[in-house]
């Protein structure tokens, strides 16, 4: 086995031992309704119905999110962002730069800690090139 096919297969390995336990964690997600293109660090993905999970249950670092009925599939890291008050809902908070939106926050209900999304280079480039930004606020979608 070449080294790009070892590379590879540890790869591999390493998706489905995340997808299996972003599966154990269902607790632990929200799904949202996007109605818009977004970027998650430099990745863009479709505007769809996502769902977002914890990868561990002892290490929230990174979040899994998954379009629903297929398609785009993305690891995201995070850092903890704290309120004063618990969220009231489990929702997802974008920045808006001009036309662009860039996931900012991830939010469970009942939960005083959060997590923020890294920010990537597209992030940086476009509020350089539009200054202002907006925040939008996605709530779960009901069940």
């Amino acid at each position: 086995m070449t080294r790009n096919h070892t590379i590879l297969a540890v790869l591999l390995l390493m998706m489905v031992a995340a997808t299996a336990t972003a599966n154990a964690q269902s607790d632990r997600s929200i799904t949202v309704k996007v109605p818009f293109d977004f970027v998650v660090e430099n990745q863009k993905l479709p505007a769809g119905e996502y769902r977002v999970q914890a990868l561990h249950s002892d290490r929230s670092d990174r979040m899994l999110l998954r379009r629903e009925g297929g398609g785009a599939v993305t690891t995201v890291f995070t850092l903890p962002v704290r309120t004063l008050d618990a969220a009231s809902e489990s929702k997802l908070v974008f920045k808006r730069y001009g036309s662009q939106y860039f996931l900012s926050q991830i939010w469970m209900q009942s939960a005083d800690a959060g997590r923020e999304v890294l920010i990537g280079r597209a992030e940086q480039e476009a509020a350089k090139a539009n200054g202002s930004k907006r925040l939008v606020v996605l709530a779960q979608k009901q069940k």
